[in-house]
């Protein structure tokens, strides 16, 4: 009986031991996909003369998934079904941040509103209306004040709010690395004017 307990003891560890070894690896991955996805973005948005972020990303994101994946499978810790999924899981992993990353700070009005109302702490309106659209700002100032990235002023101009100073803080320096403010530097540049 105790030699029993002591196999199923030792099996255990060795199991617990084999599956920490999975995690780290899965892990590294992730954060390999990332600086790489990150890298070649970046790399894409400086050489192109009119990047397509979003096409341009999907391709990069399944350029970094098969270097990953033979990385991961030259590592021998998977099985050809369990490197699958791992895969899968990387690529959908970055279609949401090829989503709400490198695509939405090139272009989102409402980002780019909220990025210039932190830049210069606040944001005139009218001076938007007079030199785009109206419907388009009159639409992204809305959605900006209801989903609370810049409020009203006692003074009749437009302040960023705590969210907008964190959603900066974090899609900004995406933005920078990744090459995918050229649209709102068109937007700051014509405001400044």
């Amino acid at each position: 009986m105790k030699r029993r307990k002591r196999k199923n003891k030792r099996k255990g560890i060795r199991l617990y031991k084999e599956t920490m070894k999975k995690a780290a690896a899965f892990l590294k991955g992730g954060v390999i996909a990332v600086l790489l996805y990150f890298i070649l973005i970046g790399i894409y948005t400086r050489v192109s003369d009119d990047p397509i972020i979003f096409f341009a990303s999907l391709v990069i994101a399944l350029v970094v998934i098969v270097i990953n994946g033979f990385l991961l499978w030259k590592s021998g810790l998977f099985d050809p079904f369990a490197l699958s999924m791992v895969c899968l899981v990387y690529f959908m992993g970055l279609i949401v941040l090829t989503t709400y990353g490198p695509t939405f700070i090139d272009r989102s009005i409402s980002y780019h509103i909220a990025f210039y109302a932190v830049d210069e702490q606040k944001v005139d309106i009218d001076e938007m209306r007079e030199k785009f659209s109206e419907e388009i700002f009159d639409k992204r100032i809305h959605d900006a004040v209801e989903t609370g990235f810049i409020e009203e002023g006692t003074d009749g101009y437009y302040m960023p709010t705590w969210k907008a100073k964190v959603m900066t803080g974090i899609l900004k320096p995406i933005g920078k690395l990744t090459g995918s403010l050229h649209t709102y530097e068109e937007l700051r540049e014509t405001l400044t004017k």
